[in-house]
Formats: C-alpha cells, sequence, structure tokens
C-alpha cells in the first residue's frame, strides 16, 4: 500500500466517499460509528467528518500536494496520505485518510493480527503433520520392540516364542520370514534332541543282555579269560557312562526342559566345594586346596556340582602329578579355580574345548578314558544357572579353570 499511486488513493477515497452518501440514514449502515461519532477505522483507512471546516490541515505535520475537483490532497512526515472531500448539498467535509496507526513501525511484530495468524496457521499445519508422522511412527517402534523381545527369547532358547503376524506391513513379511525360520529350526532341534535321547535309551537294552552274556560266559569259562570279561564289562561301563552323559548334556541345552529348572538355595561353598572334591577318585593325584573359610553363596547345587565335578575330573584326569584347588571371595564374585600341571592346552583351542566330543592332542585323546563331554555339560550347566567359566594358562604349567558365581545382595 506505501508504494501504491496517489490516483489509487483517490480512487478508493472517492468508493468510501460514494458509499457513505449511499448508505447515510439507512439501519445497519456500515458508517454507523462515522455518522454517531465522526470517526470510523477500516483497517488500513481513517474516515471523519468536519462541519464547517475552515481549510486546515487534517493533521498537524500535513502539507497540502494540490486540489483536484475540489478535493484537497495532504501528506505528513510519515508519507502518509489525507483528502477531504465536500459532501454534496452539506455544510460537511469528508475526510479520507491512511491509518497512521496500522502503518506504523512502532507496533510489535508479535501484535500483528496477520503475523499472528500467519504464525498460528503455520504452528497448527506443524503441529498436525508432526502428530499424522508421529503415531505411525510411535506403533512402528512398539511393533518393532514386540518383535526384538519375541526374537531375544527365540535366542535364549524358547523355541515356542513366534511373532506377531496380525500387524501392518513391513514388520508383517518380517514377522512371517520369522516365524517360518523359527518353525524350520524348532523342528530341527526337537528332533536332534529326541535323537539324542532316544538313541542312549535305546542302546540299553542291548547292552544289559551283553552285561547278561557276559556274566553267564564268566561263570562257565575258564580263569584265563577272566581279564577278557573284565575288559568287556569296563567297556559296558564306559557304554552306560557315554549314554548318561549325552542325556544329561541334551536336557541341559534344551531350554524347554524343566528337569534342570534352576533353583537356587543358600549354599556352604567352602563346606561344598569340600565335599566335592573328597567325594571323587583321586587316582593316585595330589590334591592341594586353598579354600576362603564361610563363604554362602545362593545357587543351585546340582548346577555347581555338574560344574565342579567335571572340571575336577578333568584336571585330575589329565594333570601328571598335581592339581590345585581354590576359592576366592571378590567384591562382586566368587572365584573358584581348578588348575593342573599337565601338557596344557593351545590359547586358540580355548573355545573348543566346550565343544561335545572335543579331543584336542595327544594328551587328551580315547586312552584316558574320555568322550569329550565333561566340560560341555560344566559349559551348559554354568550357562543355565547364569555362571560363567574362564580359561587361562596355569601357573602349574598346565591348564586353570575359573568359576565366576556373581554374589546377589
Amino acid at each position: 500500500m506505501r508504494k501504491a499511486d496517489i490516483d489509487v488513493f483517490l480512487k478508493d477515497g472517492d468508493f468510501f466517499l460514494d458509499q457513505y452518501i449511499k448508505q447515510k440514514d439507512k439501519e445497519n449502515s456500515l458508517y454507523d460509528d462515522l455518522e454517531n461519532s465522526n470517526h470510523e477505522v477500516f483497517y488500513i483507512f481513517t474516515l471523519k467528518l468536519i462541519s464547517h471546516w475552515d481549510k486546515s490541515p487534517p493533521c498537524h505535520s500535513c502539507d497540502q500536494i494540490f486540489i483536484k475537483n475540489s478535493t484537497v490532497v495532504y501528506v505528513n512526515e510519515s508519507g502518509l496520505y489525507s483528502a477531504i472531500y465536500p459532501v454534496p448539498n452539506s455544510n460537511q467535509h469528508f475526510v479520507f485518510s491512511e491509518n497512521a496507526d496500522f502503518f506504523s513501525d512502532e507496533t510489535a511484530w508479535y501484535k500483528e493480527p496477520t503475523i499472528i495468524f500467519i504464525l498460528t496457521l503455520t504452528f497448527s499445519i506443524v503441529f498436525i503433520l508432526s502428530v499424522a508422522i508421529y503415531l505411525p511412527l510411535r506403533q512402528l517402534q512398539k511393533q518393532t520392540q514386540t518383535f526384538q523381545q519375541t526374537q531375544r527369547k527365540f535366542g535364549l532358547g524358547k523355541l515356542s516364542e513366534r511373532a506377531n503376524e496380525q500387524v501392518p506391513e513391513p514388520i508383517k513379511k518380517l514377522s512371517q520370514s520369522f516365524n517360518k525360520m523359527a518353525d524350520e529350526i524348532e523342528s530341527r532341534v526337537i528332533q536332534s534332541q529326541i535323537f539324542a535321547q532316544a538313541i542312549p535309551h535305546e542302546v540299553r537294552t542291548p547292552l544289559s543282555r551283553i552285561q547278561l552274556v557276559n556274566d553267564l560266559l564268566r561263570i562257565k569259562s575258564q580263569a584265563e579269560n577272566t581279564e577278557l570279561h573284565d575288559d568287556i564289562d569296563t567297556y559296558i561301563d564306559d557304554i552306560n557312562n557315554l549314554t548318561s552323559n549325552i542325556i544329561m548334556l541334551s536336557k541341559l541345552t534344551s531350554m524347554e526342559s524343566s528337569f534342570y529348572e534352576t533353583h537356587k538355595s543358600n549354599i556352604n561353598m567352602s563346606v561344598y566345594l569340600r565335599s566335592r572334591v573328597e567325594s571323587l577318585p583321586k587316582n593316585n593325584i595330589r590334591i592341594t586346596r586353598d579354600i576362603t573359610e564361610d563363604i554362602v553363596l545362593r545357587c543351585d547345587s546340582t548346577m555347581a556340582r555338574l560344574v565342579i565335578d567335571n572340571l575336577v575330573k578333568n584336571a585330575i584326569k589329565y594333570t601328571h602329578s598335581h592339581v590345585h584347588i581354590s576359592l576366592k571371595e571378590h567384591q562382586e564374585y566368587v572365584e573358584i579355580t581348578v588348575e593342573d600341571n599337565g601338557s596344557g592346552i593351545p590359547r586358540c583351542k580355548y573355545k573348543e574345548v566346550f565343544l561335545p566330543f572335543s579331543r584336542l592332542d595327544k594328551s587328551r585323546n580315547s586312552k584316558t578314558g574320555g568322550f569329550g563331554l565333561g566340560l560341555a555339560i560344566a559349559s551348559a550347566a554354568a550357562h543355565r544357572s547364569h555362571l560363567a567359566i574362564e580359561i587361562k594358562e596355569s601357573t602349574l604349567s598346565g591348564t586353570q579353570f575359573s568359576i565366576i558365581i556373581p554374589t546377589e545382595s
């Protein structure tokens, strides 16, 4: 408006004067305020009525520019125009001016109606768009978190867990793919577990018959065949031990098995460790102990026995002459160490020793009487009861296994 030509301003003035004359003295006229108080504001224009005009300017700082068709035009120091029109058939004059308050720079920007409207409209659009984007993203986040929880449970061994397929894309397709994979894995694992548990049971029946036949033959056999019958008994015992260990390992590694569910209780680990060491065969091996007194822990005694017994048996089996067992209490955990002075285990084989049927070198072969299941059972029992087994070189030149048992508050 500030750059409008003065002719445009005068045309606006002519229009407002013409409308005033037409609506004068009518009900509900837009110019009632002008009639009653001789003053009215229409946004960017100010209208006034002057009776008996004395030719004085409409404002103190106004300067007359020119007179056109009996209309006197003024401009003030701010560059705002004013025009005074004679009202036909009356002694009044119609003053048409640009509203100084509307064009004033002193008005704060945040008070301008136009700016307030634009800002309100902008914030409303941004808010609506934010809500429209946030709600689907929030829903997608919840679905993703639920899917991750299902995946985590499945990874921990709960093979019956399945993802919800009644969700929108893209999680729906991901859930369908996961469930298809989970079904295949569960089927194969169940088949493996059935096989691992069924075969040992089926083997025991013919073993019992072999044992019976061997005993009958021993009665009728000559004395020089006694050693041979004893060897057969040894082989039968080895196979029985093997099948028992296979069944135990299968149950330990099955998260669905309730047979080995942990049941924690307070145990005096100092007394418990001594009793376990005393109950195991020593095979003429020197065993030394460094056990701190009266260390009470809350743990599962069955799982602790499987871990301790298998580690001690392993050390006795593969040491040359000496096994050292210690029990020490630290700030946040208790450590049980079992170390021997055997040939040791190569560092690159530390993870491999916990695999079933693992035999690494000449010091760990079938001649020792082992099948490579002891450490696998110890590792599975430790994992099931949330214990940790660490392995490193022993100060006795062999191998050191450490059982880390967290202390509970």
